[in-house]
């Protein structure tokens, strides 16, 4: 079971603290982030098939709630895993900061909780391109990402905000990014942006889910 939900709603999430546990996963680090977006909703009038395991708004998620309350519905065990020390993050010498499919995830929560280290950074990052959603008024936010792990599955992200003032690729198109990261603060939240330099389209994809 998957749980897509927007980002600056991490309050609603403190009321099934005790009983959500085994759901909530990588998709908090985002929150913990402070990200005032989140991957849009499906929308009914574009060719897209909604997927009926992922949640979609707060009316589900609290259904959701009730059913494990009463015992209609159990979630899955946690499974047992080998626990993997993470590699260290080295800040390379150099103003060009290149991100790897192997650390991306890593590599950008390091940017954003040690971001006087990479301020003067180059940043050349790749992913999928999407729109994400304003968690305050809908508005939509183009962003460079790849999925992660989550509380079920890969249903968490990394990635940037993009502030670029040329054209945009279509949906899902695997784009290379150059830019210069820099902390906005909207609304209390603190959103990890590239001031984008270039944008190329990329015939060849990488890892579009990456494990750290």
């Amino acid at each position: 079971m998957q749980i897509t939900r927007r980002i600056g709603s991490f309050r609603l999430l403190l009321l099934a603290a005790d009983i959500m546990i085994v759901l909530f996963g990588a998709s908090c680090s985002s929150r913990q982030k402070g990200y005032s977006v989140s991957l849009q909703k499906k929308d009914s009038n574009e060719n897209q098939t909604s997927n009926p395991a992922v949640i979609y708004d707060d009316d589900e998620f609290f259904d959701l709630i009730q059913k494990i309350e009463s015992g209609e519905y159990e979630p899955e065990p946690i499974r047992e895993e080998e626990i993997v020390e993470p590699e260290p993050i080295v800040i390379p010498e150099g103003d060009i900061l290149e991100i790897k499919e192997n650390l991306f995830i890593t590599q950008i929560n390091d940017i954003y909780f040690n971001f006087e280290s990479y301020a003067k950074k180059t940043i050349v990052v790749e992913g999928m391109f999407t729109y994400f959603v304003s968690y305050f008024d809908d508005s939509k936010v183009p962003a460079v990402y790849r999925l992660g792990p989550g509380c079920c599955g890969n249903d968490g992200w990394g990635g940037f905000l993009l502030d670029y003032s040329g054209k945009f690729p279509e949906e899902n198109e695997w784009i290379r990014v150059t830019g210069k990261p820099y902390i906005k603060e909207t609304n209390g939240f603190a959103d990890l942006y590239l001031k984008v330099m270039s944008i190329e389209v990329k015939t060849e994809r990488g890892a579009e889910f990456v494990r750290q």
